[in-house]
């Protein structure tokens, strides 16, 4: 990797009615510290470029990092996997894909959701939170940093699945939180949901400030428990699990527990498996 640094002409040298306006990105250039010859033998047409900003923990367990959206979601899609397989595993088969091009038209959510073809799934990934000077509340609603997993209700969720996240909240002990999404969610849910003959499909998102810039914030601890949540739905699914609304009963509370007894019945799904 190259070091360079974002340059532009200093203010001094700009026109004063330039001043006004945001520099474009022609008029800016990364400084690599060297001839520009040796710039041209190593640096070619397309050549990948991100800001060097580091992971950081600050405050009360708080993190900052560029691209928490959506290296959170790979984290969280791990530790779901590692921890269903330190607790005995669960009913069926799961299976993760770490997706790409999710922000330029779902395109890897597509791919793989049309290989697996999963029975339901659920969609990581974050989500603005309104927490700090500047947001208007009741445009955007309130979600917080540090009060637990979003969890996303609206025609882009199956509310048979939104059920069964709520409940496996509760369940865990979990806090969470609830995000009106009135269309399709700028996430992975909004392919997953429509795929082959259309997948029963959620949506669990952590609370990010500043989103898109190299200095994105969560909370660790939002991190953990969206962990607990996702895991104890994984657990709570048995083979007689219904998805159409209205077809099955809602998940309650003490649905929920009966799926820690050994005695709970086991699924079976077919090699597809479920994600």
């Amino acid at each position: 990797p190259l070091r360079g640094v974002v340059g532009r002409k200093p203010i001094h040298l700009i026109e004063p009615d330039e001043r006004k306006n945001v520099t474009p990105i022609d008029k800016l250039v990364i400084d690599l510290g060297m001839p520009a010859k040796r710039v041209k033998k190593l640096v070619m047409v397309g050549d990948v470029i991100t800001f060097g900003v580091g992971f950081e923990r600050f405050g009360k367990n708080m993190a900052v990092s560029r691209a928490f959206d959506d290296k959170a979601g790979v984290w969280i899609a791990t530790r779901v996997l590692e921890t269903l397989a330190e607790e005995g595993r669960a009913p069926g088969d799961f299976i993760v894909a770490a997706t790409v091009q999710e922000e330029i038209g779902t395109r890897g959510a597509i791919t793989s959701t049309y290989g697996v073809n999963p029975d339901v799934a659920v969609a990581f990934d974050v989500t603005h939170a309104t927490d700090y000077p500047g947001i208007d509340k009741t445009k955007y609603g309130k979600i917080v940093c540090g009060e637990g997993p979003v969890i996303a209700r609206g025609p882009n969720i199956n509310p048979a699945v939104f059920e069964r996240l709520v409940a496996a909240a509760e369940a865990e002990g979990v806090p969470y939180q609830i995000e009106a999404e009135p269309g399709v969610t700028g996430t992975d849910a909004r392919s997953i949901q429509i795929t082959r003959g259309g997948i029963p499909t959620g949506l669990v998102s952590v609370a990010l400030r500043y989103m898109h810039t190299p200095t994105e914030v969560v909370s660790l601890d939002d991190l953990d428990a969206t962990v607990k949540l996702l895991v104890r739905f994984a657990r709570d699914l048995g083979e007689d699990a219904c998805f159409v609304p209205g077809m099955g009963d809602a998940v309650t509370e003490d649905d929920a527990d009966a799926a820690d007894d050994e005695s709970a019945a086991q699924m079976q799904f077919d090699e597809t498996g479920v994600e």
